[in-house]
């Protein structure tokens, strides 16, 4: 997927409308419009941009999301409701065509375009400075792919590293109102249950 390649930002659509179909129950806190404006932003055309750097934490929350819905495709087939063996050598992308009952797990050793999403979104965590809820969002969406991976081991390291940023942005907490200019200052419903959501979602991970 290569920015200002045609088909880059109809992929990245698609993938992302793939999580947002059969995996958003486990992500009610994402906002679909914003996922898909930052895709255009950064796989759209030249005419496109709007000359703004993208934030770290929106490109790792959006590659982390592209990771699962490509996870997603690769090991399910829809039209049967039966998920795929997984048997491709190295560097074949394509899934497999033959479905089977059995719930077989990638090997998260294959390089597969999952594989290097997943890997882009960590590039883009490790050059955060603040922490940002875009990015507690990330590490969520991380936890969740290498869960359906054979290294799900991993996933309470960013569980964990979730907690710590969200307890940083106080995400545990109500909203902070300003005492000396309370009529000024008007949070939007839909933010604090939001916040309120990946809060909840990411400390009931921690188990």
């Amino acid at each position: 997927m290569t920015p200002g390649d045609p088909t880059a930002v109809q992929q990245a659509h698609h993938w992302i409308n793939t999580h947002f179909r059969a995996i958003h129950h486990n992500t009610p806190f994402l906002n679909l419009p914003d996922v898909l404006d930052t895709a255009t932003k950064v796989f759209g055309t030249p005419q496109t941009h709007t000359g703004a750097r993208t934030d770290h934490g929106d490109l790792a929350l959006l590659y982390s999301i592209l990771a699962l819905g490509s996870l997603r495709e690769q090991t399910y087939d829809s039209l049967t409701k039966q998920y795929r063996t997984f048997r491709r050598p190295v560097n074949d992308d394509l899934p497999i065509n033959s479905p089977s009952s059995a719930t077989s797990l990638p090997s998260f050793h294959s390089r597969t375009t999952a594989q290097c999403l997943f890997r882009l979104a960590q590039d883009e965590l490790e050059s955060i400075d603040q922490p940002s809820e875009t990015a507690v969002q990330a590490l969520f969406v991380l936890h969740t792919f290498i869960s359906n991976t054979s290294m799900g081991r991993r996933s309470r390291d960013y569980v964990a590293r979730a907690i710590m940023m969200a307890h940083e942005l106080g995400l545990n907490r109500q909203i902070p109102v300003d005492l000396f200019a309370p009529k000024r200052i008007k949070h939007d419903k839909h933010e604090v249950r939001r916040r309120s959501m990946l809060y909840l979602y990411v400390y009931f991970s921690d188990v």
